[in-house]
């Protein structure tokens, strides 16, 4: 079929003047490609009528009716060396992030002094130069207030084709030519060579991608939903781009945007992407177009509306890679969440279809532990926003399936126990409310890793399960890094207290705090002698009360302490020398006036910590915060009485590794609802239950038509606990966490029966 000539009508020919005349350097290519995006001038094999639009263009100005700008070989400017400044210096930093102060981005607009910053920094650092930024474009200067110019990067259109970024989007050949248009390609990337900054690139690109949409929106009218970037491999690992949450979705092929033969010179690179938008996916694969014979969708009814929404909204950025793979995976949280504790078969009610479609998901070789948790920590991070300080505590527990079917994948856990380990680290508020999971790490422990504790002072700490506390450690610091301007704590138990751990966030100049308890058995020592020694020979800063908590036999019960302080310098063990000395701050904590009779084991402290403690008060505030760490075990408790994660039985530890990123998920939904209802009880309870919920609730209780508005949280949360047998008496408090758990479990049911009753 004979495809439609290109005409240029009055119109058109408007838009064009006036792209012109506000874009005086682009030249006929360009503005060719610009003219053929914006009237889709596409040809059958999807690429741009670019030469069809240029022969229009000459025919114009031979019939003397509009004047065009010269072909890029004529009119590139930079092959003469103009709006190049080759006497401009650029500043030379060695430096802290922190140090650098606000960093800042300069929209660099045509023929301005910027402009010339931008293209000699280009010019003269960047492998790919400063031309051929193809289509639309936004280009930015990096500013510190420090230093000056930093850095610099640009967006322009995207690539017509990339097959591995297509397929992961899910893209028909009708969505990419209508929706092409709403992703950015992130084209040029540079940090100058002269400033030395660990983590710059990676907290760049996570503040670029806040401040791009509205610009692009503001020039181009269009709010893109997606990035992308393409790192030559050859020349780039791309660990910026992952430390900043991109995606790899695969690689290119060789070929160039002018590729026509087929010849695959190019260089191999690797393909990542950023959404933008938590919806990004099922917009950018909206098709405007409606099949012949297509029906118009019914709307869902209530009962097959999502039960949860806050699921939907905590995992709205998974990306399994299949669709189907990612709803499976949401309906497969909300029938744990209504049934916590349950087995696979008694989650799915009986379906035999559900429970297949659930242990096929568990299995599915693409569903892995890290990429269902990956979401979840996303959600975590958007929950810092409102909080100056985050207590980030990292802590162990074990899980033992000693009693179950024979398991592949576990390891010894004990002298007679087999299980695995499970890391993790959460991050709370400082009143302790749960703001989610930060980092997991799960291992089996192998038979010929029995025995070697006596070894331990020659193996490196890489190899040892000790790194676990440096992991988290720097999982924390990866996220501190995106929020400068918080503080970031992480605190562990007596095992935590490694030289290492300290050594690590001095060796990289690390933003995380570090508070850890000290284990008086390792004698650790300071330029004024043993740690402890000193410590007990200062001065009585002041005495406080605190709560020790339950633990076995042992009952919760209040001490008072004696409370001293001191800066020391650590010096390194023995057999680490050639560690550094480290300077922290050492709380001490003993127990006085207590009834020898009673208390077997008098409560001493010791702590370290990096945290700049200045007065008695800020002293009193760190010792609260160590105070927290016990939530992570009340966490723990939740994820193995709660969700009972322990009684699986699904033959092998990948399976289980994937049902637990879900019921890890689960427990922290129901501690984060029990901890927010003592934190902010008069607020709506429609923040956390949705609008069937509470009014199955409150129809449940008072047998009558609930009210318009929703009540407050703390009423729903006496409801929910009086659904789980929590008395509710004037006296009990609020309802703990067992009795939540019993009682979401009841409230789906309840739910259900309302929804068909309307």
């Amino acid at each position: 079929m004979k495809r439609k000539t290109i005409r240029f009508d009055e119109d058109l020919m408007k838009w064009t003047k006036e792209l012109m005349e506000s874009n005086l350097d682009l030249n006929r290519t360009h503005l060719s490609q610009r003219i053929c995006e914006k009237m889709n001038w596409i040809s059958s094999s999807g690429r741009l009528r670019e030469a069809d639009c240029r022969k229009e263009m000459l025919r114009l100005e031979r019939e003397s009716i509009m004047t065009f700008p010269d072909s890029l070989s004529k009119s590139n400017p930079n092959k003469t060396g103009g709006f190049i400044d080759n006497n401009l210096s650029f500043p030379e930093a060695s430096c802290s992030l922190r140090e650098l102060g606000n960093i800042e981005f300069v929209l660099v607009s045509k023929g301005s002094e910027s402009a010339k910053i931008w293209r000699t920094m280009m010019k003269r650092f960047h492998y790919l130069d400063e031309i051929c930024l193809y289509g639309k474009q936004l280009r930015y200067l990096i500013f510190s207030p420090v230093y000056g110019w930093v850095g610099g990067l640009s967006f322009s259109s995207p690539a017509w084709s990339t097959d591995c970024r297509d397929t992961f989007i899910g893209w028909t050949k009708e969505d990419r030519e209508k929706h092409l248009q709403y992703i950015v390609c992130n084209s040029r990337f540079l940090i100058l060579p002269s400033v030395k900054v660990k983590h710059l690139a990676s907290h760049v690109l996570g503040k670029i991608a806040k401040v791009l949409p509205s610009d692009w929106e503001k020039r181009y009218g269009i709010k893109p939903l997606l990035l992308e970037t393409f790192v030559d491999t050859s020349l780039f690992k791309g660990t910026c781009y992952k430390a900043s949450n991109w995606i790899k979705v695969g690689a290119t092929k060789g070929r160039g945007r002018n590729d026509i033969k087929n010849e695959y010179k190019k260089t191999i690179k690797d393909v990542y992407i950023y959404p933008l938008d938590s919806d990004w996916q099922r917009n950018l694969c909206l098709s405007t177009r409606t099949s012949k014979g297509a029906q118009e969708q019914k709307p869902k009814s209530k009962n097959q509306m999502t039960r949860f929404e806050w699921i939907g909204k905590e995992m709205s950025s998974l990306l399994l890679g299949d669709k189907r793979l990612d709803r499976r995976t949401l309906l497969t949280m909300e029938s744990r969440y209504a049934n916590l504790g349950a087995s696979v078969p008694e989650a799915s009610k009986g379906n035999p279809a559900e429970a297949k479609a659930t242990y096929r998901l568990l299995d599915n070789k693409k569903v892995k532990m890290d990429k269902i948790l990956s979401p979840h920590y996303e959600s975590t991070t958007k929950r810092f926003e409102e909080h100056q300080v985050i207590l980030a505590p990292q802590d162990t527990t074990e899980l033992d399936y000693s009693t179950r079917p024979a398991t592949d994948g576990v390891g010894p856990i004990g002298k007679y126990h087999k299980g695995l380990l499970v890391h993790d680290t959460m991050a709370f508020t400082e009143e302790g409310t749960p703001l989610g999971l930060i980092d997991v790490q799960v291992w089996q422990r192998k038979e010929e890793d029995i025995g070697k504790y006596r070894n331990r002072k020659t193996i490196p700490i890489q190899v040892k399960e000790s790194n676990k506390w440096l992991i988290s450690y720097q999982s924390c610091e990866e996220i501190q890094q995106k929020y400068p301007d918080k503080m970031l704590v992480s605190i562990g138990d007596r095992e935590a207290d490694i030289y290492e751990l300290f050594a690590e966030k001095f060796s990289i100049n690390a933003m995380t705090e570090i508070l850890v308890r000290s284990e008086k058995s390792r004698f650790r020592r300071s330029t004024e002698g043993y740690v402890w020694d000193t410590l007990q020979k200062e001065q009585e800063r002041c005495r406080m009360k605190v709560t020790i908590p339950r633990s076995g036999n042992r009952k919760e019960r209040k001490a008072t302490v004696s409370v001293k302080m001191k800066k020391v310098t650590l010096i390194p063990p023995v057999k680490k020398s050639k560690l550094p000395k480290l300077q922290v701050t050492c709380i001490y904590l003993k127990e006085i006036d207590y009834d020898e009779t009673k208390v077997d084991n008098p409560l001493e402290w010791m702590l370290y910590t990096t945290v700049e403690v200045t007065d008695d008060d800020m002293m009193l505030k760190v010792i609260d915060w160590y105070s927290k760490r016990w939530c992570i075990e009340i966490y723990h408790k939740v994820l193995k009485s709660g969700c009972k994660i322990e009684e699986r039985q699904f033959g092998n530890s990948d399976r289980i590794q994937n049902c637990l990123a879900i019921d890890l998920i689960m427990a922290w939904r129901v501690f984060y609802l029990t901890k927010l209802g003592r934190e902010v009880p008069n607020l709506p309870c429609d923040v956390f239950f949705d609008e069937y919920e509470w009014k199955a609730l409150e129809f449940y209780h008072n047998k009558k038509e609930p009210p318009e508005t929703p009540p407050t949280l703390q009423k729903a949360i006496l409801m929910v606990g009086k659904l789980g047998g929590h008395l509710g008496r004037k006296g009990d408090g609020m309802p703990g966490i067992k009795y939540m758990w019993t009682g979401l479990q009841k409230l789906d049911l309840i739910k259900e029966v309302w929804l068909d009753m309307k």
